[in-house]
């Protein structure tokens, strides 16, 4: 089952959404998911050319960072990470 943890542009931003936003340093449409263990991270409006250098700073980050302190304390832990993004207005992933 899908836990929704935040959506980037509502005006109270979850600790995990502002160490995400924080972290990639761009201002686009975000949603977190977390099923089980895994995490999944949604990115809408993130251009190709910058996705890479998004992930880059997210895998930086994520070696110093306790995904754990920042999310529910209800939830499992999180061991797996994955980071997608699309076009505004579409419906999947590219």
């Amino acid at each position: 089952m899908a836990h929704p943890v935040d959506v980037s542009r509502s005006k109270g931003r979850s600790p995990l959404a502002q160490w995400f936003h924080q972290t990639v340093e761009l201002s686009v449409r975000t949603q977190f998911r977390l099923r089980g263990n895994s995490l999944y991270i949604l990115c809408e409006g993130l251009p190709q050319a910058e996705r890479t250098d998004a992930l880059i700073r997210l895998v930086e980050s994520l070696k110093h960072t306790d995904l754990n302190k920042l999310v529910p304390a209800d939830q499992p832990q999180i061991y797996q990470v994955s980071l997608d993004g699309r076009v505004s207005g579409q419906n999947r992933p590219e």
